[in-house]
């Protein structure tokens, strides 16, 4: 018996009675039990079926007068749910499921894939290099690290998966959050915090999630897609980066003038230092590193502010690397994160040398600094940090950390559960559900995504 077949089979009936039916024969189970496709009401539905499992008839049962009646009563009841069931049935419409949402619902959609925020137009001819092909699909987390998942081109054209997906690889922040120690300042800043520990976690997570939307605003602003503060497309834009981050709206008033004063910091900076932005927001991964990370920014700049009377034989160009902090402060994690972008920045583009490396943070700046003697109101400083990092760098240091990591951090990669079939009644539970290679999960849920037109 093969799929496609008719197949005849006994269904259970009233009054402990069979009916025969007949069906198409679409999928056979391992357990010996059959899915078949079957007319019911003028409508195409499936059911499974056990050709080894017979309806048993009862037993003879004598006559009694007093349980007759609640047999026929039995009886009706059950006819009158099957009818309840049938009209509710009808009145259920079908739903109507788009590519576009099956898409979004996957592990790998769209939103998922890290692209490039930004490249400068003559980004390869700059950095001597091509963009990396390997694609960042997602970064799920594994033992509570984010994890940098990617796929590279399959070598054999002639195979039907286009792509390899790789074992994922740990994020340069969550590897530090495991292996350096907590600075003291922030112990007493938790310690002091207004509703203790809990409150002082859910602020960090709420300034997390601040830092998250200015470094889509840098981009954006870099690709000239913010709108003009004075508009009301200003505060739809806001309000929609704020619901991707889920952030209370609460909080919409001060974000958006946090992320003006921002923009505004971004830009006298780039003025300051003549900056030439080549990437922003790229994500690496390296095997031979052991780690990925998403680099904010590669650009090139002015070694130094300089002024209308620097000659031009003292003024120099330099290779940046620049990584956004929306917080005041800086730790001593920053110089390490630095320390780990460097080289896997350098292993992709070798043609590219880094020359400096900062973080770079936004002030909160006077609005209001008064007037000149002559009673012209003054122009705000538009100030920031911009702290250099390249003294700072350490390879020995990342060295040590990494094994540190790798000997009592990494968790093992663990099987994924996939979900399918059809729940109905007589399925048993075990037969909807199976375990996958974490990477076969993966790569099957990336090559559906492609076939619903994921963008690559």
């Amino acid at each position: 018996m093969t799929v496609g077949d008719i197949v005849e089979f006994d269904i259970p009936a009233p009054d402990f009675k069979t009916e025969r039916k007949s069906g198409k024969l679409i999928e056979l189970l391992p357990n010996g039990r059959m899915r078949v496709e079957i007319m019911v009401g003028g409508e195409t539905t499936t059911m499974l079926i056990d050709p080894n499992r017979q309806q048993k008839a009862p037993k003879p049962k004598r006559e009694s007068k007093k349980k007759k009646p609640a047999l026929d009563l039995f009886d009706s009841a059950m006819q009158e749910m099957r009818d309840q069931i049938e009209e509710m049935k009808a009145r259920v419409p079908k739903a109507e499921t788009s590519e576009d949402d099956f898409l979004s619902s996957l592990d790998v959609n769209n939103e998922t894939i890290l692209r490039p925020d930004y490249l400068h137009h003559n980004a390869e001819e700059i950095l001597g290099s091509k963009i990396p092909d390997f694609r960042v699909i997602g970064r799920p987390s594994i033992g509570g690290d984010r994890h940098y998942l990617y796929a590279i081109p399959n070598p054999d054209r002639e195979s039907p998966k286009q792509w390899l997906i790789k074992k994922p690889l740990p994020g340069c922040t969550s590897i530090l959050k495991k292996t350096m120690p907590t600075p003291p300042s922030l112990i007493k800043w938790m310690a002091t915090f207004p509703g203790g520990y809990e409150a002082a976690q859910a602020y960090t997570e709420l300034a997390a999630a601040r830092g998250t939307i200015m470094h889509g605003i840098f981009a954006d602003f870099v690709n000239g897609l913010v709108p003009a503060f004075d508009s009301p497309e200003w505060h739809s834009y806001i309000e929609l980066k704020m619901k991707k981050q889920k952030a209370d709206r609460k909080w919409h008033g001060e974000w958006q003038h946090f992320m003006k004063k921002a923009i505004l910091s971004l830009m006298q900076w780039i003025e300051d230092y003549e900056v030439t932005i080549i990437l922003m927001e790229i994500a690496l991964v390296s095997e031979e590193l052991g780690y990925a990370g998403q680099i904010d920014v590669v650009c090139q700049m002015n070694a130094a502010k300089y002024t209308d009377k620097t000659p031009t034989e003292s003024r120099k160009r330099v290779n940046a690397l620049v990584d956004f902090k929306s917080g005041e402060h800086s730790h001593d994690s920053h110089a390490v994160q630095l320390s780990m972008y460097v080289p896997l920045f350098q292993e992709h583009f070798p043609n590219f040398k880094i020359h400096k490396v900062y973080n770079w943070h936004p002030s909160d700046w006077r609005e209001n600094v008064g007037k000149d003697k002559d009673g012209v109101p003054k122009i705000p400083s538009f100030s920031y940090k911009d702290i250099n990092q390249t003294d700072e760098l350490s390879a020995e240091k990342v060295k040590h950390l990494l094994a540190l990591y790798n000997m009592d951090a990494r968790k093992e990669i663990s099987d994924v559960m996939q979900f399918a079939g059809k729940p109905e009644l007589g399925v048993k539970p075990s037969d909807l559900v199976k375990t996958v290679d974490f990477v076969e999960h993966w790569e099957s849920t990336f090559h559906l995504a492609i076939d619903l037109g994921l963008e690559i």
